[in-house]
């Protein structure tokens, strides 16, 4: 939820259905030309925001949509496209101010609120809340106005893929590399990421899926490592949203118009995917449900949980459903004046009226429109035909466009508490054998690591002598796992030794 001072959220409470709104911003085309963008130019009823997203609130890359009609002339509708549109809300507050007015009376407000206000009584006191930063896509001539369709910052990541490398990488790190290639503003913290299900693991990207065309898609994936959704904020960054536990504000009967609940709570207490490389379908039960009854999250074949080492990828999957243990909700549709500061995935209580009792939910889909109200609901999961809850064979996951691999595994505890690594280091040693010629095989390590300070962590893999791939983490001190995996093509058929060299330099 966006934040406001207490004296505008009390503005949008039950008590103020009268609020007054006005709506306001600019459009900047790729050449420079600004048009103001006024209540005066936007056609009678157009401007609208859409914004939305599927159940499970888990995985995916979401837009916001602002479509409206400009009333300008002499302005061809083709200079527009790709323009730049920043909207803003300005909520106007009915205190009046007047040579009387105490300091008291305002505290309830931010200095931001009372920037028009001047000491002896004059001003309105009214807040901006940005709502988006959008790039239009089409703009097309009407009889006397220009329709524009726009899309967030998320249409940047609609670009293919390259080739992807075999690289270890933080999710953090991974967020970082889409933004750097796509031109968008990273918008969350490498501290939040960590705080969030897996954010302090690194992952390697199976290029095994399809399905997986663009950034954005890719970006799909990952947010359901994390456990949450990949979204554009209202200041054009990317950010990865989740679902809390607790409601954020509550709705009573006097501030919504009609609405609509579903009689019974819904939770996800289950998680299946897909492991291609063993052909399996694995399903993971959230451990604090004491009965596996809730619907369940299917991430199918995830190309960052396509982790060789079974207890890693188990370790990560538990995370990710164990991360949904306190969220129950109650599917509902509202309509209700201007609430411009929600947010998808904002958590809303109900009450009043025929909300039953301890209703709540996370918003699924928004929509605003201009100069009138705001629809918001809690989509219904879909009804599940397969509640098959154990693992099972899969059919067809070993079809074309798969190659079969070997994979070699070697797990390592390193360094010991009393051990301090600080040149390159054997921690592992085996012999692996290659059944075939000509073939693909894919190396895969996982290090637990204990630092007493902040340090880069290094690992070099090597191939009977040869160094074949180098990969690097920096991390704080504490506890930490690292996941090295890399992909090596051998001509023949034998016995192979494998070695993995570590060491620490501190930051």
């Amino acid at each position: 939820m966006y934040p406001i001072s207490k004296a505008f959220l009390e503005l949008l409470g039950p008590n103020g259905r009268n609020r007054k709104v006005t709506w306001f911003g600019s459009m900047v085309t790729e050449t420079g030309k600004t048009y103001e963008i006024t209540t005066d130019i936007i056609g009678e009823g157009s401007g609208t925001l859409r914004s939305g997203l599927t159940l499970p609130f888990i995985g995916g890359a979401y837009s916001t949509s602002f479509q409206v009609q400009l009333l300008l002339r002499n302005v061809d509708p083709q200079t527009l496209k790709k323009a730049r549109i920043e909207l803003y809300v300005r909520l106007i507050h009915p205190m009046k101010i007047t040579a009387n007015t105490t300091w008291g009376e305002l505290s309830a407000f931010t200095w931001e609120d009372l920037r028009n206000v001047t000491w002896g009584g004059s001003g309105e006191i009214y807040t901006d809340i940005p709502m988006g930063v959008f790039y239009v896509t089409d703009a097309k001539r009407a009889m006397n106005s220009i329709k524009i369709e726009s899309y967030d910052s998320m249409v940047k990541f609609d670009v293919t893929l390259p080739r992807m490398d075999t690289e270890s990488r933080s999710v953090f790190g991974w967020l970082r590399w889409a933004c750097d290639a796509c031109g968008v503003e990273l918008g969350i913290t490498e501290e939040e990421i960590k705080a969030m299900p897996n954010g302090t693991r690194s992952f390697v990207y199976a290029d095994i899926d399809a399905n997986i065309k663009t950034y954005r898609d890719m970006l799909g994936a990952l947010s359901a490592v994390l456990g949450g959704v990949a979204l554009i904020d209202r200041a054009g960054r990317l950010k990865i949203a989740r679902v809390a536990a607790e409601p954020v504000a509550e709705v009573t009967m006097d501030d919504r118009f009609s609405s609509e609940y579903e009689d019974t709570q819904s939770r996800y207490t289950g998680l299946r995917l897909q492991y291609k490389a063993k052909a399996v379908d694995e399903y993971y039960k959230n451990v604090s449900a004491l009965e596996d009854t809730g619907h369940v999250v299917e991430l199918g074949v995830n190309p960052f949980l396509q982790i060789s080492n079974s207890s890693s990828r188990a370790n990560t999957a538990q995370s990710i459903i164990d991360s949904l243990a306190s969220i129950a909700f109650t599917p509902f549709k509202a309509s209700m004046p201007c609430h411009p500061e929600y947010d998808l995935l904002d958590v809303l209580a109900f009450s009043g009226g025929h909300a039953p009792e301890g209703c709540c939910g996370p918003i699924t889909s928004i929509t605003r429109t201009i100069n009138g109200g705001t629809t918001i609901q809690c989509d219904v999961p879909p009804e599940q035909v397969n509640l098959n809850r154990r693992s099972v064979q899969t059919t067809g996951s070993g079809s074309s466009g798969y190659t079969s691999r070997d994979f070699w595994l070697q797990l390592a505890s390193f360094p010991e508490t009393e051990t301090q690594i600080t040149d390159y280091t054997p921690v592992t040693k085996l012999k692996a054998n290659c059944t075939a010629d000509n073939t693909d095989m894919q190396i895969a390590w996982t290090g637990f690591y204990i630092l007493d300070q902040a340090a880069t962590v290094t690992v070099r893999v090597f191939v009977d002598k040869k160094e074949i791939y180098t990969a690097s983490d920096d991390q704080t001190a504490g506890n930490h796992i690292l996941n090295v995996t890399t992909g090596h093509s051998v001509d023949s058929k034998g016995e192979y030794e494998v070695e993995i060299f570590v060491s620490e330099v501190p930051l």
